[in-house]
Order: C-alpha cells, then structure tokens, then sequence
C-alpha cells in the first residue's frame, strides 16, 4: 500500500523474484482482498520482446487486460512498457521522419 500511496500511478506491476512481471495491482485490489499480494489484482497477458514489431506491440496492447504490454527480455525479466500513447509517439516520429526524407532535395544528373 505504501507504494501505491507514493506513486501517481494507479496501477503497480508486481515482479516475482527473478524480476518477471506478474499482476497488475491497484488500492482496490490490495485493499479488498484477503488473498495473497501474488493472487490479487490482473495477471499480466500483454508480453513482448524488445525486438517486437509494432503490430506485435499493438497486438498485444489490445488483448492487455491494463492497457498495457509489458517489455521483457530473453529470461522474462521486465525492461519496460508500451502503451497507446507510447505507440502513438513512435508511430508520429516514423510519420515526421519519413516526411523530412520527402523534403530534402535530391540531384539529378543532366
């Protein structure tokens, strides 16, 4: 609870002992629960590598149960997260970028 108390977020992802992401828990579920931290709040569905496409990231994203996927590496251990807006923002640097290399000047032999 102390953790959810500190942070502005309201979903906390809880790691099992090797660093492998587990649930997703908020205040309600702690609060409410007379089960084990490992047993309460949603199990993590959304998985992907760092290598992972787009579309796999997207993918997953829409089959999270938290809106969330989360970024894990070769042993499961968590490196981060994707959501919609991270998506968004690569998806609009990829638009951006791609219409700066439509801009530039090209020459033409004569």
């Amino acid at each position: 609870m102390e953790r959810l108390d500190e942070s502005s977020e309201q979903w906390l992802l809880l790691l099992d002992e090797h660093g492998r992401p587990q649930r997703w828990v908020n205040e309600a579920a702690v609060d409410r629960s007379d089960k084990p931290l490992t047993e309460a709040g949603l199990p993590v569905k959304a998985i992907v590598e760092p290598q992972a496409t787009l579309r796999d990231a997207l993918e997953e994203l829409l089959a999270s149960n938290a809106g969330v996927a989360c970024v894990v590496g070769a042993r499961g251990a968590f490196q981060g997260a994707v959501d919609v807006d991270t998506l968004t923002d690569v998806v609009r640097d990829m638009r951006a970028e791609s219409r700066r290399a439509l801009e530039k000047p090209t020459a033409v032999n004569s």
